[in-house]
């Protein structure tokens, strides 16, 4: 699973508050090759997205300050095209209905394997 498989090493956007999970996350998508930078609520998520350059967001929904979903649809006004994950424990279809309203692409839902999240990216990254 090197980052390879992708085309090339995807500068990823980790927006997660629970710092078991950035570290969880940072981790897995290290050993595909990929580059993570990890911020802690969607403001900030939105802040260094418009600062850098993204290849694909994972995105929790439930944040402080501001929620993945809110933060979603603030980055999709300036970047339609990037890939976004929700990575989330919601199973609730009415926040799925609203994710992919704010431009969620794909899901996965807590707990998950390294295997779980590489094929999801792969997915989303097919699809976009």
């Amino acid at each position: 699973m090197q980052g390879h498989q992708f085309g090339k090493r995807l500068e990823v956007l980790i927006a997660e508050d629970n710092f078991s999970n950035q570290l969880l996350m940072k981790m897995y998508v290290k050993s595909f090759g990929g580059v993570p930078f990890v911020v802690e609520n969607g403001e900030e998520a939105i802040n260094e997205f418009i600062k850098g350059k993204y290849d694909l967001i994972l995105m929790d929904l439930s944040m402080p300050v501001l929620d993945g979903i809110k933060a979603t649809a603030k980055i999709r006004e300036y970047n339609t095209e990037v890939p976004i994950i929700a990575v989330t424990v919601h199973e609730d279809d009415n926040v799925k209905q609203q994710s992919m309203q704010a431009g969620i692409n794909c899901y996965i839902e807590k707990p998950y394997y390294r295997k779980d999240l590489f094929t999801a990216i792969e997915d989303c990254i097919s699809k976009s």
